[in-house]
């Protein structure tokens, strides 16, 4: 599925390739391949859709980094007429996990002498670890967990986006340069036929000087001539658009535009082994291949995903938030003062 991009250039011959700062003007072939390497190495369109999967990758880094532990620490204290009413001191850390539970880690410090009987704790403080266990909204998922998933969907899609746009930048490219390829050899096929006019012209004439032909046919000669000289400069204005047009695809390092010369040529269409292109496989096969592998329906059943993760969020949000909570406290036996160095920092 991810070959879809390549599949245009299956039928296009190999040439070398050569440009200026700003234009393409070296007397040679600018074969597909050429085109098609310029145009997806330096395309806006082209960069833009490489950007993608890097936004997308990014995005997955920042769901990711809601799961990662976090430290908090809080002080509150009041002091008056050289007295500490009181000081409250509150650090520790929490961690999420994937499964919606919490597990935390505190240290509180509280000392004075207007503290709230509830502030009231051993002389060197207390610890206390504990877990949180939703246990009815959240318990499967949660905005958290659905970000994160979210995310990782969105690094998949973005996969299927970037082929996308570079398939329809292709598609256009590829439209653009055979429009550009069959005005040019439809001015070819001008231009012989201008020659062959010119020598019927010149032998009509001389054979009206014999005597072998009446003054008729001459001027039926020469209508012909002006009729292919009017034709050969429509072709030749028409080249000169898709020229034009085709140059709108062509850009360089620094976003600087080439401009495809008079010099420059496609590839001439009789130099084309058509025969020895790849069997063209039955419409069946085709549309099961689309219906399996294209970049739109792969984005599209990825977008389902994201909405059905929505729609469960929503309906998980319609439950009582309901948390079990679990602390375990630290004895006086167990805080710092175990250790006499420790002791002497909160004295």
């Amino acid at each position: 599925m991810f070959q879809i991009v390549s599949l245009i250039l299956l039928f296009f011959a190999t040439s070398s390739k050569s440009f200026s700062q700003n234009s393409i003007d070296s007397g040679q072939v600018l074969t597909p391949d050429n085109f098609f390497d310029l145009m997806l190495q330096y395309h806006p369109v082209a960069k833009q859709a490489d950007l993608i999967p890097q936004y997308a990758k990014q995005q997955l880094v920042v769901a990711r980094g809601s799961f990662d532990p976090y430290f908090f620490s809080s002080l509150d204290q009041k002091q008056f007429n050289e007295k500490e009413y009181f000081l409250l001191n509150e650090s520790g850390f929490k961690v999420p996990t994937w499964y919606g539970i919490e597990l935390k880690g505190i240290y509180t410090f509280n000392r004075g002498i207007n503290l709230n009987p509830e502030n009231v704790m051993p002389i060197n403080g207390q610890a206390l670890a504990g877990i949180s266990v939703p246990i009815a909204q959240g318990l499967f998922i949660d905005e958290r967990r659905a970000v994160l998933k979210q995310a990782k969907i969105f690094s998949e899609a973005s996969v299927f986006e970037r082929i996308t746009m570079l398939n329809d930048l292709l598609f256009s490219g590829a439209k653009q340069y055979w429009e550009w390829a069959f005005q040019y050899n439809n001015y070819l096929v001008y231009q012989n036929a201008l020659i062959v006019a010119n020598e019927r012209f010149a032998g009509v004439k001389q054979s009206l000087q014999y005597g072998d032909i009446p003054a008729i046919d001459t001027l039926e000669a020469f209508i012909n001539l002006q009729n292919l000289q009017f034709n050969a400069n429509e072709a030749l204005m028409l080249y000169r658009n898709a020229t034009f047009n085709l140059s709108n695809f062509l850009w360089y390092e620094n976003d600087v535009p080439l401009e495809i010369t008079d010099n420059m040529q496609p590839v001439n269409l009789q130099n084309i082994d058509f025969q020895n292109t790849p069997p063209i496989d039955s419409i069946d096969v085709i549309i099961n291949a689309i219906s399996i592998n294209h970049p739109e329906i792969k984005s599209l059943q990825l977008y389902v995903k994201q909405l059905d993760l929505e729609r469960r969020l929503k309906l998980e949000s319609l439950k009582p938030r309901v948390n079990l909570n679990y602390n375990v406290l630290s004895a006086n036996q167990f805080a710092f003062n175990t250790n006499p160095e420790f002791a002497n920092l909160f004295n």
